[in-house]
């Protein structure tokens, strides 16, 4: 008996919609921080929240409990907020013409390239000072391995896609991973 073969669902990571001018709207959605960035950044600002707040709550009114709602509720609030604004839409129209964003037209003509780039490579950040004891370069060491996870993490959702409208970069969509990049990238090059 021949195994039943499933078709592949055809994700492109972002939506088209073909309008009644003969226009095709792209409409892509942020990728966000995922689910291991989001578990790191709340627990920061929790360790950082209960820092703050155990110290200034209790000066303001010693006889309170109700220092606790802020410790909890400001970091969930803020990593919610971080998260919807890495999974925003962007909208573009594609046309004979050109590549409308928003209000503004940017002719075929006049686009030199289209071309995809990431925020966070390329940055060098150090972080640490260099200590003889061997308790210190241990702790540097740790800080150094924590710095380069946050970071290989939140590169690996920072891609951008551009255009070159004459001399100026125009960014068409931001905080993609790796894929949705490639396939707007590849969409928005083989259409002309």
């Amino acid at each position: 008996m021949a195994a039943k073969l499933k078709t592949a669902r055809l994700d492109r990571g972002f939506e088209i919609e073909p309008q009644d001018d003969g226009s095709t709207k792209l409409t892509v959605r942020g990728s966000g921080l995922g689910v291991a960035l989001l578990l790191a950044v709340f627990l920061w600002l929790f360790v950082m929240s209960v820092g703050i707040w155990s110290l200034i709550l209790p000066m303001i009114n010693p006889e309170t409990k109700a220092w606790l709602l802020p410790i909890v509720i400001l970091p969930i609030a803020i990593t919610a907020a971080w998260q919807m604004f890495r999974r925003r839409r962007f909208v573009m129209t594609i046309s004979d013409e050109g590549i409308r964003k928003g209000s503004t037209l940017y002719p075929i003509s006049q686009i030199s390239e289209v071309f995809v780039d990431n925020a966070r490579e390329g940055d060098t950040v150090v972080s640490g000072v260099v200590v003889g004891e061997a308790v210190a370069v241990a702790a540097q060491s740790a800080t150094m391995s924590a710095n380069r996870w946050w970071r290989r993490r939140l590169a690996a959702v920072s891609y951008r896609v551009n255009l070159r409208h004459r001399r100026k970069s125009v960014r068409l969509a931001t905080a993609l991973d790796q894929d949705k990049a490639t396939a707007l990238f590849n969409y928005l090059t083989q259409r002309w």
